[in-house]
């Protein structure tokens, strides 16, 4: 079947609570990184959105090099995904894939190929909330460290489920901008997930932590409750000049905390802290406090997706004209 995605368009904040309901079609034992709506609306220009057949189709789109890449980066959300896959891998544009999707699917292994590299990394939320118990050493420490400084150093903590105040705001930007220096890091918007927070945090479930020193933001954390678990969107700590010690174990354990204070509504409650992708350094740090599982992603396997099939998927087709 010939495919055509023209009308394909990209996320606005808008689409943030029709995302939510598609997604409560897609039942998984873990959140995947994709299924977080900030995550999607941050790079309008690369994910694009359209309706087949009552199934929301989500598609990576762009050209690295001059090489196109395009691929659903989630399996089409609705009753019946698998003939919409198919239609997509007809057209030689894959589908990237949880080894949970494949036993869903009915997919065997020899159907896909390993996306190298791209493993997300699962936590039960006592990872993070309890400090307590063998191999905890590398979150007690910190956060002994920091309580006992807390006071002296007129440190705070601050934890929002709706708007960010301005002189809060105007500090996390100002540690974005430092953060993306010294990590020589580029964004699409550098302060988008500040930006939607206060613009879609009234409506959904999400939560922003920020390690404040009086005026200045040492570190913030926002992430998102989504069908499936917890997505850890952000972590932006300054590296250069920073008075508190590991300020990232500091977040993810306070804001677990407030996680479940809020009382999540299921018992066994997972985050995902996204894939490490960016080599080694990543991966340790991610390792490091023991997920409970590290999930390989897989696509389905495609012919090779020329240029000229590539731009022919996004024009809009010609009509045939009828000449009287």
């Amino acid at each position: 079947m010939a495919l055509n995605l023209h009308e394909a368009k990209p996320f606005t904040r808008n689409d943030y609570g029709m995302l939510i309901q598609y997604l409560k079609k897609y039942k998984r034992s873990y959140a995947r990184f994709y299924e977080s709506p900030l995550r999607l609306m941050h790079q309008p220009h690369v994910f694009k959105w359209l309706v087949i057949d009552e199934h929301l189709c989500i598609i990576k789109k762009r050209q690295i090099m001059g090489t196109p890449v395009c691929y659903l980066i989630l399996p089409p959300l609705g009753p019946n995904p698998l003939p919409i896959m198919r239609m997509f891998q007809e057209n030689n544009i894959s589908t990237m894939l949880s080894s949970e999707d494949l036993l869903v699917y009915g997919l065997d292994y020899s159907e896909v190929n390993v996306d190298k590299d791209n493993a997300e990394y699962i936590y039960h939320i006592d990872a993070f909330a309890d400090r307590k118990g063998v191999n905890k050493n590398q979150l007690r420490r910190p956060l002994n460290r920091f309580e006992k400084n807390c006071l002296d150093e007129k440190w705070t903590l601050m934890h929002f489920h709706s708007r960010i105040p301005i002189e809060v705001l105007t500090s996390a930007s100002a540690l974005t901008t430092r953060w993306l220096q010294q990590r020589t890091k580029k964004a699409y918007k550098p302060n988008f997930f500040l930006e939607a927070f206060n613009s879609t945090a009234g409506h959904h479930r999400q939560l922003a932590t920020f390690i404040m020193h009086g005026s200045r933001c040492l570190g913030y954390l926002i992430s998102e409750c989504t069908p499936n678990g917890i997505i850890n969107n952000v972590c932006c700590t300054d590296y250069d000049d920073n008075p508190v010690y590991e300020p990232t174990k500091l977040l993810l354990h306070y804001q677990a905390v407030k996680w479940l204070e809020a009382s999540v509504p299921w018992d066994d409650v997972k985050i995902n802290r996204g894939a490490a992708v960016r080599g080694t350094g990543s991966k340790f740090a991610k390792q490091k406090l023991r997920p409970i599982a590290v999930h390989q992603n897989y696509k389905l396997r495609t012919e090779k997706l020329t240029k000229e099939a590539y731009t022919a998927l996004w024009e809009k087709p010609v009509e045939d004209v009828e000449w009287l």
